[in-house]
């Protein structure tokens, strides 16, 4: 009783089935896919906005020899804090968006970044008023001022190693 349309029909059903069991099966193994693009692109946009400080920082605020302007972004090369606090923002990004968590409102993705990137502008701030008032030329505040920035971004570091770890195990339990 069939005839060649109803097998096509059939066959076609049974193709867009299949189709949709693939389509289903390659959202889930994308979770950590997904992950990583958040934190691909905010990190590049942080990274875009450290470059446009710094040529504000070297030209517009900097000093007025070339040596001191290559030091200012030596130093600010060295340290890419802008593009580590948008590496853990994007921890609480991917929680609310991809891990589908209600909790993560604006304030706990941005505080921990806040917090880094505050400590380590008050470093820099202190080191500048300790300049200042003649005191920073000594050795052993350049040298506490190095081992301050150093720590704070190894904090970070691990900080963000520890929790995209984590998170990562989440997405992959997500995932089966």
């Amino acid at each position: 009783w069939l005839d060649d349309n109803d097998e096509v029909v059939s066959a076609d059903i049974e193709v867009a089935s299949q189709h949709q069991r693939q389509s289903i099966a390659a959202d889930a193994r994308d979770y950590c896919g997904r992950a990583a693009c958040i934190t691909i692109a905010m990190v590049c946009t942080a990274v875009g906005l450290a470059c446009a400080e710094n040529v504000v920082y070297v030209y517009l605020a900097g000093g007025t020899r070339v040596e001191e302007e290559i030091v200012v972004l030596l130093a600010r090369s060295i340290f890419p804090i802008h593009a580590l606090c948008a590496a853990i923002q994007s921890i609480g990004v991917i929680k609310r968006d991809v891990e589908r968590d209600d909790t993560m409102h604006l304030g706990r993705i941005t505080l921990p970044a806040i917090i880094l990137h505050g400590s380590f502008d008050a470093i820099l701030m202190i080191m500048g008023v300790l300049e200042e008032l003649g005191n920073a030329d000594n050795f052993f505040f350049d040298s506490m001022a190095w081992v301050m920035i150093v720590f704070i971004i190894a904090v970070g570091v691990i900080w963000y190693y520890r929790e995209n770890r984590d998170q990562k195990e989440r997405l992959l339990d997500m995932q089966k």
